[in-house]
C-alpha cells in the first residue's frame, strides 16, 4: 500500500460500496496492471481498518464487474479492461428502460464511426485480412438475415480490436448482444437491393481500412449507419421501436 492509502483508514460502520471504491482507488494509485495481485483479504482490512467480511464482499462486487478475478490458492489479480459490467447495464437499459433500436443505432454510430477512422490507422496487417475474409463470407450470405448478422458482427468487432483502443473495444463487444438483434432485425426488413447496398457499405469499409485512409473509412462507417437508420427509419413504428 501507498503512503497515502495508509492513512485512508474507514471506520467500521463504512458501508460496502465506500470499501469498493477504496479498493478501486488503491489499485489506481499503485498503477496495478492486468495480471497483477490485489492485496490478500486480511491485509486489506487491516490497512481500511474494517472487517475481512466486508472487503472480501467488495471484492466480490468488483469480480462481478469483470475487474478482479480470483481463483482458489493463487489469490486475487486483477483483469483486463472487459465488456462484462457494461453488457449488464446496456442490455439493463434495452431491456427495462425501453431503448429502442434506432437508439441502440444511435448510441452505435457514434462508438464505429470512430473505431473505422482508428482501424485505419492502427490495423495490423493480419487484421485487413480477417476484415476481407469476414466481407467474403458476408457476400456468400447476402439475403440470409440469420447468417448475415453474425458474420456481420464479428466484421464489426474486428475493427474495433483493429482500433487498438481497449475502451472503445470494450463498449463495442458490451453492445454485441443488443447490436445482433438489430442486425438480424435490419435483414429482414431490407428489400433486395437494400441487400446489395449493405454488402457495398461494407466492401468499402474494407477497402478504406486496407488503404489506411482515416477521412475514408470515418466516411464509410457514417454512410453504413445513415443508410440504416433510414431504413429503420421508413419500416414500421414496431420494428423501429423493437
Amino acid at each position: 500500500m501507498t503512503e497515502q492509502s495508509h492513512h485512508r483508514r474507514l471506520v467500521k460502520t463504512t458501508l460496502g460500496d465506500q470499501v469498493t471504491r477504496a479498493i478501486v482507488e488503491h489499485i489506481q494509485e499503485n498503477d496495478l496492471k492486468p495480471g497483477d495481485m490485489l492485496p490478500a483479504e486480511l491485509t486489506l482490512a487491516r490497512e481500511l481498518g474494517v472487517s475481512r467480511p466486508l472487503v472480501r464482499e467488495a471484492i466480490r462486487s468488483l469480480t462481478a464487474l469483470g475487474v478482479l478475478v480470483t481463483a482458489n490458492g493463487k489469490g486475487t489479480t486483477i483483469c483486463p479492461v472487459g465488456s462484462y459490467g457494461l453488457t449488464t447495464l446496456l442490455e439493463w437499459a434495452v431491456t427495462i428502460q425501453g431503448v429502442s433500436t434506432l437508439g441502440v443505432l444511435q448510441l452505435r454510430e457514434g462508438l464505429e464511426v470512430e473505431a473505422a477512422s482508428l482501424a485505419a490507422e492502427n490495423r495490423t496487417d493480419a487484421e485487413a485480412d480477417e476484415l476481407e475474409r469476414l466481407v467474403g463470407e458476408m457476400r456468400e450470405a447476402l439475403l440470409d438475415a440469420d447468417r448475415y448478422a453474425g458474420l456481420d458482427l464479428q466484421f464489426h468487432l474486428t475493427i474495433a480490436r483493429s482500433a487498438h483502443n481497449a475502451l472503445l473495444s470494450a463498449f463495442t463487444d458490451a453492445l454485441r448482444r443488443v447490436a445482433i438483434q438489430t442486425m438480424t432485425a435490419g435483414g429482414k426488413i431490407a428489400t433486395r437491393d437494400e441487400w446489395a447496398e449493405i454488402q457495398r457499405h461494407h466492401e468499402n469499409l474494407v477497402a478504406a481500412i486496407k488503404a489506411k485512409d482515416v477521412g475514408g473509412s470515418r466516411n464509410a462507417m457514417l454512410a453504413h449507419f445513415r443508410s440504416a437508420l433510414q431504413r429503420f427509419g421508413r419500416a414500421s413504428p414496431a420494428a423501429a421501436a423493437s
